[in-house]
């Protein structure tokens, strides 16, 4: 910014001294040539009236006397009435300068001088000017440094107080320049700020009181679902046993989402192992397609280990799935294909698809093209976000959705989470 206010500057003072400066040197050329055609005329007059009296009683001009009068520098030359031509002075060749005086009744005096000299002062007019116009150059140059040094800083205060605020610190304020327009941006920062700051601490204390309000009855219906494993009917039992590990799972899920509400960092992440989560959320599935009458369908090979948060993948993955099944026809199919360098995931169905005109909006929250809240795919798509993948709409028509995670190098002494999960046939 400094560098354009200074070439800004610099151009209107270079554009200006043109406009002004060119006429100018023209008009000093003009000035000079007149002057020195005013003095002529002066001198053309005292010749006149030198030999005024030659004229008065016609008798012949006395050459000496112009060439006296003349000296080495001018030539005269006097045209009488009657014709006769008087002449005294040297010759002179090249650019020459005249002027001719009317003598009433009596004929014209001419006097022709070099042009030599008015044309020095012609050029030492033009180098005052442009003298003058590089002094005006270096000023403007200095006063650009100036006013962009002046603008410039409060203009990059007000860039770091802004990258301040979007790395979190809402405590940021906004120095004054003394610059009115600066300062307003300055006031609508700091207010924004303040604001931003409200607004935050009243979702953290949301998610406290929502986590402090939900972990009493997650715990309850933990106590009820263990003492139901208790009981010696095994297919009560083994429900049970399921349905208690869906309630430890919710639990776990609901503090990473409390903690990705409250956290700027997001989720803490560690070693997951992607085809043996998605064959688990795959299999978890399966019940709610049966009812529907449709099919998920994985294809999930060797081992594929990304960092993310697995709650929050199991989340985005579900979310996925869900509204393939809620919107969409036919099987549903979820794949994973390793990359060298990334781990793809993608989830399809056969139904109709996103309309042109929605693809663009289809991941902003409270978007639904088919009466839903809205908020499972802006869901999905910031949980993947907090994992440090990409979640983007690959085809909209047969729908094709994908997630994108960095690939991370399997390491025997870790043991991805999601490593137990169950084979899912079609």
């Amino acid at each position: 910014m400094r560098r354009r206010i200074a070439w800004a500057t610099v151009t209107v003072a270079i554009t200006g001294i043109l406009v002004l400066g060119v006429p100018l040197v023209f008009v000093a050329r003009q000035v000079v040539r007149n002057d020195e055609l005013r003095r002529l005329d002066r001198e053309a007059s005292a010749i006149a009236f030198a030999i005024d009296d030659d004229f008065e009683h016609q008798r012949a001009i006395d050459h000496d006397l112009l060439t006296t009068l003349g000296g080495r520098e001018r030539y005269i030359l006097v045209r009488e009435a009657s014709g006769n031509v008087a002449r005294g002075g040297p010759h002179i060749a090249g650019d020459t300068l005249s002027t001719t005086l009317p003598v009433e009744r009596h004929g014209s005096v001419t006097v022709t001088i070099s042009a030599r000299d008015t044309n020095r002062r012609v050029v030492t007019a033009v180098f005052v000017i442009v003298g003058l116009s590089a002094l005006g150059v270096i000023a403007a140059i200095g006063l650009a440094i100036v006013v962009a040094r002046r603008l410039g800083r409060p203009v990059a205060d007000l860039a770091r107080v802004s990258a301040r605020l979007g790395a979190g610190d809402f405590s940021a304020r906004a120095p004054r320049s003394g610059v009115p327009e600066l300062d307003l941006v300055a006031d609508a920062l700091d207010q924004s700020a303040t604001r931003i700051d409200e607004l935050v601490r009243t979702e953290r204390e949301f998610a406290t009181n929502a986590s402090h309000q939900l972990r009493t009855p997650i715990t309850a219906l933990r106590l009820r679902l263990e003492e139901l494993t208790t009981v010696s009917d095994p297919d009560i039992r083994r429900e049970a046993e399921a349905a208690l590990v869906q309630a430890d799972r919710l639990g776990t899920t609901i503090e990473e989402l409390l903690a990705l509400a409250r956290s700027h960092a997001g989720v803490a992440r560690q070693p997951v192992d992607v085809a043996a989560l998605v064959r688990e959320r795959a299999t978890s599935w399966q019940g709610n397609a049966r009812r529907a009458h449709r099919t998920v369908e994985v294809d999930a090979g060797k081992a594929c280990v990304v960092e993310a948060s697995a709650s929050a993948l199991s989340q985005a993955i579900d979310a996925l799935i869900e509204n393939a099944l809620a919107h969409g026809r036919g099987v549903v199919r979820v794949a994973v294909r390793p990359h060298p360098q990334h781990v793809e995931i993608t989830v399809e169905d056969e139904g109709a698809g996103i309309p042109p005109d929605a693809v663009a909006s289809i991941f902003e929250r409270h978007v639904s093209l088919r009466g839903g809240t809205g908020v499972g795919l802006a869901l999905a798509r910031s949980l993947v976000e907090a994992s440090g993948g990409r979640l983007d709409l690959e085809r909209p028509s047969p729908p094709r959705f994908r997630v994108l995670l960095p690939m991370q190098p399997v390491d025997d002494g870790v043991t991805p989470r999601g490593g137990a999960a169950r084979e899912v046939a079609g």
